[in-house]
């Protein structure tokens, strides 16, 4: 839904309180007054009662003035009428703090309500919203924390309550404390998308009990951690995996690694609890972002320094080694007084200048990453004299900087110091160091979110048709399980290598394929891939000649006796022996609710649930996201190292990962596919082994994936009136060189036209973000010239708006060069195609007067030329909801 009017309920100017005589009405109303609510007041109660000396009103349509938020302090069997009251006084959000349960259907009824009303609601048991910068206290705990920058949401009322006590105890301000409950409407990536736009808030920490929409919040949260740091703290990690897995590699999926996994993939920090989401919230709010893991130590007493490094131990990481050039600068400030190596233990007490000497050495260092300043008071005289020189010291910082006051109330003025200048102190060398890490999680995780793919020669053909005719076959005799050989024949329509299977009835054709392909060869009987799952998942043992093959297929007909009913056969598998593969790997998918496909990665062969040397992803997956699913596995970071993998074996293997993740994109009937037996060999990989299992699909390809895949049905061919010949398709991360040779085209007054600024640079952050974008929130179409040598961009347009919202800014560029021939008109009629299908009614731009040719475009097109409040520039405005345009309704196709 639209975030649009969602500041009315963070930051109101007017509130009702219904239920204002009652418990918890009463309190709340209390804890606005208390905390020096400035804004409008309305106790809504029974004729009668006196409430804090206010005027009260019996009813929502009795006030005269507009109200922004209500709270409706009521019982759960009042809450329908309540929304309904709220409604038909025109307010449009409501706060619902009611705690006892609701009876069945309650929730129900109420989110019905509130969407005829058109009412905004937080709650039910929400523990209410607490904005300090605004003096408002609309929650159930009294105390007002102090005003900052750190924006804390949970779903659980105990965990707000904790976290107001925290930053209380802690002294660090919030900008926003918002207590979600049940989240029967507004929910937590609706408060993300707001927050990540907020000015005044710097880092967001969130607490999860659950998520409702998957997809909706990791697509929130990936817009928001480009902007902003995200942590959360998500519990349940010992709730109980779905059982009901049929493949043995699909059983090691878990549900807390999936959670991991997204999150990651969002650019999220994960932490284990409550003091970790505050630490690291506070640090990340203070401090700049590290350029890596590497930190320096500084202490004036042993053992809190070696803590530290234990910590960073238990971490496979270690003290960043100091320079020459470092311990040269140390040596002339702590002569001999120190241990010449990080942790830099200070010996003996130490003039305060001399703290400040040892910082702006670390600071200055180029192999340090972050400082970690630890103070035991045995050795220090003089605490707030050292704080103080420490913050002048780093009062422009470029680096992290935080500290261990060790000690209690004797250091607690210098601990302020330190708070004040944007310091953080913790209490222990453990909390300050899992905080850095945590720190440098978030840089990881962004440069991972702004890394560009390379772009690799397009070798992927797919056969959809063969693909379809398998699993619609499976289907059809009501048969989950794919053969050995339907499994192989699926993945080879994906381009996906395998090695050759054929099945045999007897010796004489099993010596026939030998024949054919050359010994040595393997056999299985098919009865165990057809009925036995678990059995299926080896390859059989390679036969050398004719009598080995004889004497393999006696075996086979005495065993077939013993199989179960139904499973007798005397047929076999045979595959050609490819050669002692390099390494075994294994490779997995596996629908699990609520994240759709989840694939997995690992070290294959005997052993694999007891190695437990796995990573996982989620689709779609290009061949950038692969390499990080690989690099996650020891056994692959070990053979990288060691140069033990051939070259062309990683581009292989990524290639294989993301072929495969397009297989289950494009097919949610699959439920289940394991790989395991995943061979790499002389630099190629092939699937020895396959087994699928196949469902009717629960949601349509690609709504059952919780990451927006490539929108293909948004590609066509197009030829503009001057005759210049068209591929338009939405924008991949790939594209990222076609876009800087298209920008390098652009003169100053296209620019201009563009930016408002002659003189716009394309930097690598810029590229990143205007070529890795979320299909789901916006789309942005290229126009490329494909009938040379190579793609060439000759224009980019884009479709960008609020999520739920039903208007959208357009946006659009054509190179010099390709200007007046059409191509812009092109790119807006696709992208008001791609409007209508997405039910956007407004379609809207800010032109500036001097760009004609944009201006005779959009007249041309139907678009109406609105006059705005800057005499500069004009909107251009389309009407979807009345467009009866023949070239926009058949750009793809009408619906």
């Amino acid at each position: 839904m639209s975030i649009e009017h969602l500041h009315r309920i963070f930051s109101p100017s007017s509130m009702a309180i219904l239920g204002a005589g009652d418990t918890p009405g009463r309190n709340i109303l209390a804890n606005l007054l208390s905390g020096g609510f400035k804004g409008r007041l309305y106790p809504v109660c029974r004729e009668g009662q006196e409430v804090a000396g206010l005027q009260v009103w019996p009813d929502f349509k009795s006030i005269v003035d507009s109200v922004d938020l209500a709270v409706l302090a009521v019982s759960f069997d009042r809450l329908p009428a309540a929304v309904d009251a709220c409604g038909q006084a025109g307010i449009r959000s409501a706060l619902i703090p009611a705690r006892a349960p609701p009876r069945q259907g309650g929730f129900e009824q109420i989110a019905t309500q509130a969407r005829y009303a058109g009412v905004r609601l937080i709650g039910p048991r929400s523990w209410g919203i607490v904005n300090p910068w605004v003096n408002l206290n609309a929650a159930l705990g009294r105390e007002m924390p102090l005003r900052g920058q750190l924006a804390v949401i949970s779903q659980s009322a105990a965990i707000c309550a904790a976290v107001l006590d925290l930053s209380l105890s802690k002294q660090i301000g919030l900008s926003q404390l918002i207590g979600l409950g049940d989240m029967l409407d507004i929910d937590c990536a609706d408060v993300l998308d707001y927050m990540a736009t907020h000015s005044g808030v710097r880092a967001i920490l969130i607490h999860l009990e659950q998520i409702i929409n998957v997809r909706k919040f990791i697509s929130a949260a990936r817009a928001a951690s480009r902007i902003k740091p995200v942590v959360v703290l998500k519990t349940g990690r010992a709730q109980p995996d779905d059982p009901g897995a049929v493949t043995p590699t699909a059983r090691l999926i878990h549900t807390d690694a999936i959670y991991d996994a997204a999150f990651k993939r969002a650019g999220i920090i994960r932490v284990d609890t409550v003091g970790d989401l505050f630490d690291c919230g506070d640090l990340l709010s203070k401090q700049p972002r590290p350029r890596g893991s590497n930190l320096a130590i500084i202490s004036n007493a042993r053992s809190p320094g070696i803590m530290a490094v234990d910590f960073l131990y238990e971490r496979d990481l270690q003290p960043t080694a100091l320079s020459p050039d470092t311990l040269a600068a140390l040596d002339r400030i702590l002569l001999s007084s120190w241990n010449r190596q990080n942790p830099i233990i200070i010996r003996g007490e130490l003039s305060a200048e001399t703290y400040r000497q040892l910082m702006e050495v670390c600071q200055a260092a180029p192999e340090i990453d972050g400082t970690l300043i630890i103070v035991a008071p045995q050795f220090l005289s003089n605490p707030l004299e050292v704080a103080g020189l420490v913050t002048s010291a780093v009062s422009v910082r470029l680096k992290p900087v935080f500290a261990v006051w060790l000690g209690g109330k004797g250091l607690e003025a210098g601990r302020r110091v330190l708070d004040e200048a944007g310091i953080p102190t913790y209490d222990a060398p453990e909390t300050a160091v899992r905080a850095f890490l945590h720190l440098n999680d978030y840089d990881h995780n962004l440069k991972l979110l702004q890394q560009i793919p390379r772009k690799m020669p397009e070798r992927f053909v797919i056969n959809q048709a063969r693909a379809r005719k398998i699993i619609d076959s499976a289907l059809q005799r009501e048969m989950p399980l794919l053969t050995r050989l339907e499994s192989l024949s699926l993945l080879e329509a994906y381009d996906l290598p395998t090695v050759s299977a054929e099945v045999a009835r007897n010796t004489e054709e099993v010596l026939n394929l030998a024949d054919r392909w050359g010994y040595p060869v393997t056999l299985m009987p098919l009865a165990r891939h057809i009925g036995n799952v678990s059995a299926a998942g080896k390859s059989g043992t390679e036969l050398h000649d004719a009598a080995d093959v004889r004497t393999a297929m006696l075996r086979h007909l005495e065993c077939s006796r013993a199989y179960p009913p139904g499973a007798e056969t005397t047929d076999v598998v045979v595959q050609p022996a490819i050669g002692r593969p390099d390494f075994e790997f294994r490779l997995a998918s596996r629908l699990v609710s609520p994240f759709g496909p989840v694939i997995l990665f690992g070290c294959g062969g005997i052993g694999t649930e007891v190695i437990m040397d796995q990573a996982i992803g989620l689709p779609p997956l290009n061949r950038l996201l692969a390499g990080r699913i690989l690099e996650q596995t020891r056994l692959y970071r070990i053979l990288k190292d060691r140069q033990g993998l051939p070259p062309a074996c990683t581009p292989a293997l990524e290639e294989f990962l993301s072929n495969f993740s397009h297989l289950i994109t494009d097919f949610p009937e699959i439920c289940e596919m394991e790989i395991s037996s995943l061979l790499a060999v002389g630099g190629r990989v092939f699937a020895a082994t396959a087994q699928a299992v196949i469902a009717p699909a629960q949601s349509p390809s690609p709504m059952h994936l919780i990451i927006s895949a490539y929108p293909d049905e948004y590609e066509t061919k197009a030829v503009t009136k001057a005759g210049v010949h068209l591929f338009i398709r939405p924008i991949k991360p790939e594209d990222a060189p076609l876009l800087q040779e298209l920008w390098s085209s652009l003169s100053p007054r296209t620019l201009y036209y563009r930016f408002s600024s002659p003189g716009k640079t394309l930097t690598p952050e810029l590229l990143v973000r205007l070529t890795q974008i979320d299909y789901d929130r916006e789309i942005a179409l290229i126009a490329l010239d494909t009938t040379g040598s190579g793609d060439r961009m000759l224009g980019v347009a884009r479709l960008i708006g609020q999520p739920g919202d039903n208007k959208a800014e357009f946006a659009i560029v054509i190179g010099d060069p390709w200007q007046g021939l059409g191509v812009g008109a092109k790119l807006l009629s696709c992208l008001a195609a791609i409007a209508l299908r997405r039910k956007i009614k407004n379609l809207w731009g800010l032109v500036l007067k001097e760009n004609r040719a944009m201006l005779e475009l959009g007249r041309r097109l139907g678009w109406t030329l609105i006059p705005d409040d800057d005499p500069s520039q004009v909107f251009l405005q389309l009407n979807l909801s009345a467009v009866e345009a023949p070239e926009i309704l058949d750009a793809f196709g009408k619906d």
